[in-house]
């Protein structure tokens, strides 16, 4: 039954009118009060269902099929987000008014936008650093693993599908490892910027050297590709090295996290492992050779380790403290493991570090920084 008709069963019972068959104007003022009070029911109905404030809210557009919670949680889960990481964005789209909230589930500007207006408001917060920390962490962690996962991995069926300012790294064959881009993808060869060696001269070399090409796409998926060396040119009035074409792209493994290049001054000190006792009570300690600090420069960093060259290089499994300033003239320090070492003509090397231990400041410090994001 309608709830109009109960609402008005009330009226009708305390409302009690007399008239005569003969008297119409009794019955006109009965109708037109009937009519008055189903009018005040229907605009009162319309008024309590917009009374929840301005702009669209998430669970008002759920019930007009614009947007499904339901799918949104299925498709955060099936990105690998947990019940909480699910929760806190949530709260993200309630705080900021996201009208289509789903869009937050891509590597979307939006989500971008939000990221910073979050990270923002959480250092206005009065609350503790570790408790800032941690939800800034935990919504850098949610960025990482969208960026990861909702980008589908592209196909390529040859280099011809590049397009130009592609950062890429240049391995000849017989050693090193230079950081280039490409310039133009021309019909029938591959133009790269010449790179330069550590002494800050072009790296050149011979017609026909082969060369290993790598490329990552912003979601950390990686591709190689070899081509060969037919010359020199200038294009678009830069020094370029003209390849020839690869029909052949190989899909390598995919980066846990996003990589940006820095290029700033580091100083690194050997980690040494200290024995302390006899038999069964024998403890190791960290220690760090404060006396053999080395300048260094941090190439590339991410939130899982970077990329340090460096005239006097550790070797592979060795332990590395590390210390650099970020942008914003704060220092950061890390502890690291030396995963890789290749070493740089004519002289040092590239050291690949993975971190072992860094604190959550720190760690925020250098997500900040890959994303564009800026902190106090």
């Amino acid at each position: 039954m309608s709830p109009f008709f109960h609402a008005f069963i009330p009226f009708a019972q305390v409302t009690q009118f007399s008239w005569k068959e003969s008297d119409p104007t009794s019955v006109y003022v009965f109708i037109g009060i009937f009519i008055a009070f189903i009018i005040f029911l229907v605009f009162a109905s319309r008024t309590g269902a917009g009374s929840g404030g301005g702009g669209i809210h998430p669970d008002s557009v759920q019930r007009t099929g614009r947007f499904s919670k339901r799918a949104f949680r299925r498709k955060a889960r099936d990105l690998g987000l947990s019940r909480y990481q699910i929760s806190t964005l949530e709260n993200l789209y309630r705080q900021f008014r996201i009208v289509n909230p789903m869009a937050l589930l891509s590597s979307s500007k939006q989500m971008d936008a939000v990221l910073k207006k979050a990270v923002t408001s959480i250092d206005a917060l009065g609350t503790s650093e570790a408790i800032r920390e941690n939800q800034k962490l935990t919504l850098y962690r949610i960025k990482q693993l969208i960026e990861r996962n909702s980008q589908k991995k592209t196909i390529y069926t040859g280099t011809s599908q590049l397009k130009s300012g592609l950062t890429v790294a240049l391995t000849p064959e017989g050693g090193g490892r230079y950081q280039s881009r490409i310039i133009s993808v021309l019909r029938d060869s591959i133009a790269f910027a010449i790179p330069y060696n550590s002494s800050g001269q072009e790296a050149r070399w011979k017609k026909g050297t082969k060369l290993k090409v790598f490329f990552w796409k912003p979601n950390g998926q990686g591709y190689s590709f070899f081509t060969k060396i037919n010359g020199y040119a200038s294009i678009r009035g830069v020094p370029s090295i003209i390849a020839s074409h690869s029909h052949s792209i190989i899909q390598a493994q995919q980066r846990q996290f996003r990589r940006k290049s820095i290029d700033k001054p580091a100083y690194f000190y050997p980690v040494r492992i200290l024995s302390e006792g006899l038999g069964k009570n024998v403890q190791k300690r960290a220690y760090v050779d404060s006396g053999r600090h080395t300048l260094s420069t941090i190439i590339d960093i991410s939130a899982g380790g970077c990329s340090i060259r460096t005239a006097h290089p550790l070797g592979e499994n060795e332990l590395i403290k590390v210390e650099f300033e970020t942008e914003r003239g704060n220092m950061v320090s890390f502890f690291g493991k030396v995963k890789h070492m290749r070493k740089v003509k004519p002289y040092g090397g590239m050291m690949h570090i993975m971190f072992t231990r860094i604190s959550k400041r720190n760690l925020n410090r250098i997500n900040s920084y890959v994303y564009g994001i800026t902190e106090s």
